[in-house]
């Protein structure tokens, strides 16, 4: 537990708890001192394709391929990458005698979800010339596809996504100096982009694709700070629907609040009486407030089935 808070450790320990009783992930342990690990365990991916019925020979063509597109020096990461992923969602073509058709082999299997090995580990260091140490890490048949940082909540969104991105700084500073190409008209729409898009990694969402056109959302009250810089970053409105709007459409109930001096201390039957009087009030008009947002939902599914 070196350098782990206690609570970021009982927080880790809980979400490990839910990917395995409830995502029915296997756990592969604690790797922080192991040596060799690897974005591509073949002690599990072997595994998985002779339970899949491939043969030792379709099985070692298929991962002999998929290491050499993984790890190709004369490319970029991205050129690298993007033959991973056509390995990864399209299979792999393997011939493994002369004169015999070529096979395909699956190292993912779309077909039958459940069939695949889901596995995570924990405090997997990766070790180099810049050695990192994610939280965790998912796997799927020996395959990395993921990662997870946790964060206490003391701690802002900003600064995990900058651990994030400085997990991968090597590969950032590559991406950056390399572009992808774009092929037709590319739109990136960002929810919530005044939470994620005021820094470093819309600076490198950019850089990764220069030629698209960024759409941002937010339905999240701005501070006057957040507002210059979302217009800043994505330009002016396209579109505004204001709250007063939603409470006219009755899609929303309004938000209505009523300033009161409470008293600290009830020293009186008959204050505690009055008090008891004010609560009763209350869910009378939470009571109205329910049935009049039921309402809204009727008519908002109306409003839909005109549409259709």
């Amino acid at each position: 537990m070196d350098g782990i808070g206690k609570l970021e450790w009982e927080t880790q320990r809980r979400v490990i708890t839910l990917f395995r009783e409830e995502l029915k992930y296997r756990y592969l342990g604690n790797w922080e001192e192991l040596q060799e690990n690897k974005h591509i365990e073949e002690g599990y991916l072997y595994p998985f394709l002779a339970k899949s019925g491939y043969t030792e020979a379709q099985a070692s063509a298929a991962v002999y391929k998929l290491q050499s597109e993984a790890n190709n020096t004369s490319r970029s990461l991205y050129e690298n990458n993007k033959a991973v992923y056509g390995l990864l969602r399209y299979g792999v073509d393997v011939k493994t005698e002369a004169g015999k058709a070529t096979e395909k082999v699956w190292l993912i299997n779309w077909k039958e979800p459940e069939a695949n090995d889901f596995a995570i580990a924990e405090e997997v260091t990766l070790r180099g010339g810049h050695e990192r140490r994610p939280d965790l890490v998912l796997y799927v048949n020996g395959l990395a596809i993921g990662t997870i940082e946790l964060k206490n909540s003391r701690v802002s969104i900003g600064e995990g996504i900058n651990q994030s991105l400085s997990n991968q700084s090597e590969d950032v500073r590559e991406l950056e100096a390399k572009p992808s190409p774009t092929i037709g008209d590319v739109f990136v729409f960002v929810d919530e982009c005044h939470r994620t898009q005021s820094g470093r990694l819309h600076k490198l969402m950019k850089a990764i694709m220069p030629n698209a056109v960024f759409i941002g959302f937010t339905g999240t009250p701005l501070l006057k700070q957040d507002k210059s810089t979302s217009l800043e970053v994505f330009g002016g409105y396209i579109h505004t629907y204001k709250f007063s709007e939603a409470v006219e459409d009755e899609v929303v109930l309004d938000l209505i609040y009523e300033a009161r001096d409470i008293d600290q201390t009830l020293g009186s039957q008959d204050k505690i009486d009055h008090r008891n009087g004010q609560t009763v009030h209350l869910q009378h008009l939470h009571r109205a407030a329910q049935k009049r947002s039921g309402r809204s939902r009727k008519n908002q599914n109306r409003n839909l089935r005109r549409c259709v």
